[in-house]
């Protein structure tokens, strides 16, 4: 390799590009943010494929209620803390989340009793519907009934339910309560995430 990739490669992409912004060479750092992006998002895809797959190892291995005792184990592991958050910064927070960390494409509105955020698609679970994962050959699993952690649907991905046990650990930790009542069921599906004004409606 030449030096001065070498040095390239030793200093990071986003150092790189607050370099370049506080030089004002605006073409070099979008294109280094461009860059951070799209490592980013090819990170992220294989991480959330890596947990579709694992959970699905868990369904076929050990049975399918086993699947809800892992996501379960999760919040136990690491408990939510939103009791003190009002609904209204809990809607920016998980608007700013899905948008900046899933890559989702997002709209949000806000009503009389709740803030509604439509994810079409979501960049995770919705991504990979789209992407037919749980078709051949990966054959990633979905709900072969309903179940409490799957929001009592049959047909919902394993990776998905981890939103219905998110919803029910922050109705747990006080906060308001969030309902994903629209969870992807078919590549062609949004997912909406209803974040209520008022607590535990």
């Amino acid at each position: 390799m030449l030096e001065e990739e070498l040095k390239e490669l030793s200093s990071s992409a986003w150092d790189r590009a607050i370099d370049a912004i506080k030089k004002m060479n605006a073409e070099e750092a979008v294109e280094l943010i461009n860059l951070i992006r799209s490592n980013c998002e090819k990170m992220h895809n294989q991480l959330t494929e890596w947990i579709w797959s694992l959970l699905t190892f868990i369904a076929n291995v050990y049975g399918e209620e086993d699947v809800g005792k892992a996501l379960r184990f999760r919040h136990e592991c690491f408990p939510i803390k939103v009791e003190h958050l009002s609904a209204e910064e809990l809607a920016r927070n998980e608007a700013i989340y899905m948008g900046c960390a899933h890559f989702s494409n997002i709209s949000v509105k806000e009503e009389d009793d709740k803030f509604i955020i439509r994810k079409d698609p979501c960049g995770s679970g919705g991504r990979m519907l789209k992407q037919r994962l749980n078709d051949p050959p990966y054959n990633l699993g979905v709900t072969s009934k309903g179940y409490d952690w799957s929001w009592e649907k049959k047909g919902v991905s394993y990776y998905c339910a981890h939103c219905c046990v998110r919803e029910e650990a922050k109705i747990n930790a006080g906060g308001p309560k969030i309902v994903e009542i629209k969870c992807p069921l078919s590549p062609e599906d949004p997912c909406y995430t209803y974040i209520y004004k008022k607590k535990n409606i």
